[in-house]
């Protein structure tokens, strides 16, 4: 519908002199008079209008998609929902290419306006994504993306999932030697004990629910499910044929509430996180554990924030008698925005882990950098991590002296934006990880390639 016919047909109407012969126009300028009404605010007119052409073609696609319109602007949100299914359905015979995308763009967003209006905002999420597969263009598809957002904040419900398969070197976390030493003799580590490779498949999925909100504060109420199923190599069963793959499972179900409040004038957020959960570990029972997070983030200068994270975390071992631990940290973080809108993300954290089990209690030191690409690279995003830590355990029998493990850990992250789909991209994550103990049993590596689907909007 360009804007020269438009103007000209308006122009034509508002000129016809009184007691004039009626107007006799095509369909084509019978939409467009239909579109011309309704944004003018005429919504029961433009639904005559529709009507009209539905009569002549049940199956008009523009005319649907201009039913639907009005009747949402008129308040029957059903009516308008019906309509704009009909005209998604009759899109697929408005031809190819170009053409049959506007139609499918214009049906999409028809229903998503009649489900936001209706306070189905989940259902119109969908329909937004929908909309944005369909775009005939970059910009159509922003407009989209933009009622996306407005919808999400809107909605109360916040859903998330995650999917991934990691093959890996490294599933049990176990030893890259063979044999370990005691009081300086050499004694052989099982094949369990040892490095299993295999693939690893994960599954998240996470909901809030916005409690309460105002143009200061925030509360939500969450709830988290993941699991991790294991396969083992062919390798890694000959290494250790007693070894299943389900021997490495692991779940966690988690419920909390967070609540952030900006505080005063001031550019800064302060945040509370509390959390309770259980996890399993074999298809046993592992832990239980209460979590809190006390947490403030406060705007330096322009493009650079700061942020720190004080925690306490609880945990009952459900496994193994006398484990039961009591963690206390504090993580800073330092990210700068760049000129080119690169973000870079400084970190340091300390943790002092606290078991009547020497293996369990110790106290750690990290630090981390993340850089992250504004602008994608040939449709690609990008994101770079590097991390170390140091632990340091307590005497134990197979370390008399106590020990530091070091741990040293990258990662690239890619998103492949241009191959997504209703808003969701696959990527690849790159994980290499080395762990260096005085101590055989502990002393491993890791390497880890991850592919998974994230939302791009």
């Amino acid at each position: 519908m360009r804007l020269p016919r438009i103007l000209a047909l308006a122009a034509l109407l508002l000129a016809a002199p009184a007691g004039a012969e009626p107007l006799r126009l095509d369909a084509q300028a019978m939409r467009d008079l239909g579109f011309v009404t309704l944004a003018a605010g005429d919504a029961p007119r433009a639904m005559d209008y529709a009507q009209v052409l539905l009569t002549r073609d049940p199956r008009d696609p523009v005319a649907l998609i201009l039913a639907a319109r009005a009747a949402r602007d008129m308040g029957d949100y059903r009516r308008a929902e019906a309509l704009a299914r009909r005209a998604w359905a009759a899109a697929d015979d408005g031809g190819e290419g170009p053409a049959r995308a506007q139609l499918r763009y214009g049906a999409a967003m028809a229903m998503a306006q009649a489900l936001a209006s209706d306070g189905r905002r989940m259902a119109a999420q969908v329909w937004l994504r929908r909309a944005a597969q369909t775009a005939p263009d970059a910009r159509a598809r922003a407009v989209a993306e933009r009622d996306f957002r407005y919808v999400r904040t809107r909605n109360p419900l916040s859903l998330q999932f995650s999917l991934s398969l990691t093959p890996s070197s490294n599933v049990n976390n176990g030893s890259r030697h063979d044999t370990v030493e005691i009081f300086g003799l050499p004694f052989a580590l099982s094949g369990d004990a040892q490095a299993l490779s295999g693939l690893e498949a994960g599954l998240g999925l996470s909901a809030r629910w916005r409690l309460a909100q105002d143009g200061r504060a925030e509360t939500h109420l969450r709830l988290a499910a993941a699991q991790r199923l294991v396969r083992l190599s062919d390798k890694a069963r000959a290494q250790a044929p007693a070894a299943r793959g389900r021997d490495y499972a692991y779940a966690v179900l988690e419920t909390g509430i967070s609540h952030r409040r900006r505080l005063g004038d001031a550019p800064a957020v302060f945040s509370l996180d509390a959390a309770m959960g259980h996890n399993r570990y074999g298809g046993r029972a592992l832990s239980d554990y209460l979590r809190l997070d006390l947490g403030l983030e406060r705007v330096l200068t322009r493009g650079l924030s700061v942020e720190a994270v004080l925690g306490g975390q609880r945990q009952w071992r459900r496994d193994t008698p006398g484990r039961d631990t009591d963690v206390l940290s504090l993580d800073l973080g330092l990210v700068r925005r760049l000129a080119n809108g690169d973000a870079l993300r400084l970190s340091a954290g300390v943790r002092d882990t606290r078991a009547l089990s020497r293996d369990i209690a110790h106290d750690a030191v990290a630090v981390g950098l993340e850089w992250r690409r504004a602008a994608p690279v040939m449709g690609v995003r990008v994101a770079a991590s590097l991390s170390a830590e140091t632990r340091r355990f307590g005497p134990t029998l197979l370390a008399p002296l106590g020990r530091d493990d070091r741990r040293l850990e990258a990662g690239l992250s890619l998103t492949f934006e241009r191959l997504d789909y209703m808003g969701f991209a696959p990527t690849l994550d790159l994980r290499a990880q080395r762990m260096r103990s005085p101590v055989a049993l502990h002393d491993g590596q890791s390497l880890g390639v991850a592919f998974g689907i994230r939302s791009v909007f």
